[in-house]
């Protein structure tokens, strides 16, 4: 959505008016499920933050106005065995230091035609006001792209902070077959990971991590707006109706979205012929027709170790850039667990993340 200066300073006033309210819905009350003694890092207005996963050094931007805090990993990468694996916890200490001056690695995607981004690339952005005020309003925010191209830098989150005296968190997340899989081959049982929804998975990892840490950045735990735009409005109404993402976050705010989710048999049947495709190319199989039957037929075993091998430079190009209709790239898959089955007809029911909306 491309909006003129007029319309950027009146999404701002409406910013401002909804981070500065505080969320009294079920799920800011439930967040405090996720926290622990990590809250016992207080912000202490310095370039130099502790957490509970390590001292992050970030930089003062914007006349000093703005201290920021780039490429902070919030899961292992999901390289090697953990492709297409839920997001891995990190395993770090305290006092463990990190540069925190540069943005990670974007995810593997096209750009004008061109492969670029790593696999690893879980990593998050915060910004906050250069000021000794604590328990901020915070903004969690989803880039578009339709969830195959995009990243963190999509939001201009510098000005933002100190317009709205709020703490934002930009995010990168698995894109494209990477962070949307919903086939057989890779199953393993565990329900997470069978749900074909990494990429969803990783927005709740760094959620999780933003309940159990942003108050080292002088953020509010029980005051976290998760906003979208587009594709990644899409993915805060996924999580809206996702009994995994209870209590992350107490208030909503999806840019051109919609409600839509998609089958696994949909999942399947796209990415049996995306994956066919990438095996011919990487010269597994002679013919595409040769290549289902290897997906069909091999051992499991075999078969994972195979596709985990696979160049993702391939898996980008088989799916290719933005496309704007659902049906095209069939993703938030309607599984039973990360998402329910019924998509987002449990609304009805009324057993769904009950939090204030704005809708733009």
């Amino acid at each position: 959505m491309k909006m003129n200066k007029k319309g950027t300073w009146l999404w701002l006033l409406v910013l401002m008016c909804i981070l500065s309210s505080n969320g009294t819905a079920e799920a800011a009350v439930q967040s405090n499920q996720t926290k622990s003694d990590t809250m016992n890092y207080k912000y202490q207005n310095d370039v130099t933050q502790p957490t509970s996963t390590g001292i992050f050094t970030g930089l003062q931007t914007g006349n000093n106005n703005t201290l920021v805090w780039s490429g902070i990993p919030y899961a292992q990468a999901p390289v090697g065995d953990l492709r297409w694996k839920a997001p891995q916890p990190l395993s770090s200490s305290a006092s463990e230091q990190y540069s925190a001056r540069q943005a990670g690695n974007i995810c593997t995607q096209l750009a004008d035609g061109k492969v670029v981004g790593e696999e690893d690339c879980l990593y998050l952005n915060v910004y906050r006001p250069h000021t000794t005020a604590t328990d901020l309003p915070v903004l969690v925010f989803l880039h578009g792209g339709g969830n195959v191209t995009g990243s963190s830098a999509a939001l201009e989150a510098e000005s933002l902070a100190t317009s709205t005296q709020s703490v934002v968190v930009t995010v990168n997340y698995r894109l494209g077959l990477l962070g949307w899989l919903n086939n057989t081959a890779i199953k393993s049982g565990n329900p997470l990971e069978d749900s074909g929804n990494f990429a969803l998975l990783d927005q709740i990892a760094a959620l999780k991590w933003v309940q159990q840490q942003i108050g080292s950045f002088g953020g509010d735990p029980d005051n976290v707006t998760l906003g979208g735009q587009s594709a990644g409005a899409r993915d805060v109404l996924a999580l809206v109706i996702s009994p995994l993402a209870k209590g992350l976050f107490a208030k909503v705010m999806p840019l051109s979205g919609g409600m839509t989710t998609a089958t696994p048999a949909e999942g399947q049947a796209y990415s049996d012929s995306k994956l066919a495709a990438v095996l011919v190319q990487a010269g597994k199989a002679s013919t595409t027709a040769e290549a289902m039957t290897y997906l069909q037929k091999t051992d499991t075993q075999t078969l994972q170790q195979t596709l985990r091998s696979l160049d993702s430079k391939q898996l980008v190009q088989a799916v290719g850039s933005v496309m704007i209709r659902m049906s095209e790239f069939p993703h938030l898959f309607a599984d039973g667990h990360v998402l329910p089955k019924n998509g987002f007809d449990v609304v009805q029911t009324g057993q769904y993340n009950r939090v204030p909306m704005f809708n733009w």
